[in-house]
């Protein structure tokens, strides 16, 4: 990612997570308590509030922002996997992964990786967002 680089290794563990993220935490557990997929969405959202919100009392800095981080990461998935319909999930990470690293190569391409530069990276991403759309 800008900053740090990007790479192949990273876009397959964000896809895993992604994809267990909702195939766990959304599909078998909806499956397992019986109710509609909907529902367990909402459930997840519940929980990811008061996980985030919490997450602030950790003390130590590092531990916070990663607890935080994840919370906010899986929130964001789950946001867009309902959006554009659970059915789609495995295409939809799929792309969110090509926007990544086509996020980072536009940094680090075009921009030349500086960091001074950061704003029109994310003009960038408001102006691509569609076309990773699903």
């Amino acid at each position: 990612m800008a900053l740090c680089g990007f790479n192949e290794k990273m876009l397959v563990g964000l896809k895993n997570l992604f994809d267990g993220a909702i195939e766990h935490g959304i599909i078998a557990r909806a499956k397992n308590k019986g109710i509609s997929v909907e529902e367990q969405f909402q459930n997840e959202f519940n929980e990811l509030s008061q996980w985030i919100y919490y997450s602030k009392n950790i003390s130590d800095g590092p531990t916070q922002k990663i607890i935080e981080g994840i919370g906010l990461l899986i929130a964001g998935l789950f946001e867009k996997d309902r959006l554009r319909g659970i059915s789609k999930y495995k295409e939809g990470h799929l792309k969110e992964g090509d926007f990544l690293r086509d996020i980072d190569d536009y940094f680090y391409g075009a921009l030349k990786g500086d960091k001074d530069e950061m704003p029109k990276l994310f003009e960038w991403v408001n102006k691509n967002l569609e076309k990773y759309k699903i």
